[in-house]
């Protein structure tokens, strides 16, 4: 769930789709830092763009796509 010993970034693309956004991830953007993703199920997805800010985070569904599903891997 990214590189967060890396981070803060000033943005992140996620090219798989979860089910809903990952924390993990929103925290690894700096204030004022953007995600691109799809999220959903294999039925419905929607391509999302999250903005980071002070205290939480801002979401805009941009429009409807297929991904693969995000899947959770061995570390």
């Amino acid at each position: 769930m990214g590189l967060p010993e890396y981070g803060p970034f000033d943005g992140i693309m996620v090219t798989a789709a979860p089910e809903g956004i990952p924390r993990a991830l929103v925290a690894q953007l700096c204030v004022g830092g953007v995600m691109i993703l799809p999220i959903g199920t294999s039925e419905e997805q929607v391509l999302v763009r999250v903005t980071r800010t002070e205290d939480h985070y801002e979401t805009e569904f941009l429009e409807r796509v297929t991904f693969v599903p995000l899947l959770g891997g061995v570390l």
